[in-house]
């Protein structure tokens, strides 16, 4: 019993070690790519809202015209 749980601990051991130079390599990266893409999506939904906003006093200055017109 005592072989076992002295080779888990080692098993233990060299998992987290393999993790954490997974990490240390990796793991700039992966913030990176995260901090990317919620520049990616805030940019695109800034975007969205602007364009849309446009859009919208476009046409309340398109229907004010009309009312003139009439």
């Amino acid at each position: 019993m005592s072989d076992d749980s002295f080779i888990r601990e080692v098993n233990e051991e060299i998992r987290r070690e393999q993790a954490q130079k997974l990490w240390d390599r990796f793991g700039p990266a992966v913030l990176g790519i995260a901090i990317l893409i919620v520049l990616g999506t805030a940019a695109v939904v800034g975007y969205r809202y602007w364009d849309e906003s446009r859009a919208n006093r476009s046409g309340d200055a398109f229907s004010a015209a009309l009312k003139l017109a009439n």
